[in-house]
């Protein structure tokens, strides 16, 4: 899955996504996204759900949101 940096950017963001209980993605990457408006636009280019919380899901979609941010 990626180089080390790869790695280092998706546990950042399972960090993000847990660091607050009990709220969506787009609330709790919204700092990294810019907003809760601009989160839910770039999660939804993914294919991601923004409403969803952390623990819905897989490491894969970790790695997907690390990605695209990295590519921003």
């Amino acid at each position: 899955m990626g180089d080390e940096s790869a790695r280092q950017l998706t546990f950042d963001v399972i960090d993000d996504a847990f660091s607050q209980r009990r709220k969506m993605l787009r609330k709790v990457l919204s700092q990294r996204f810019g907003g809760s408006e601009a989160t839910e636009r770039h999660l939804l280019k993914i294919g991601i759900d923004p409403t969803l919380r952390g623990e819905s899901l897989a490491i894969t979609d970790f790695y997907r949101i690390a990605e695209y941010a990295r590519g921003l």
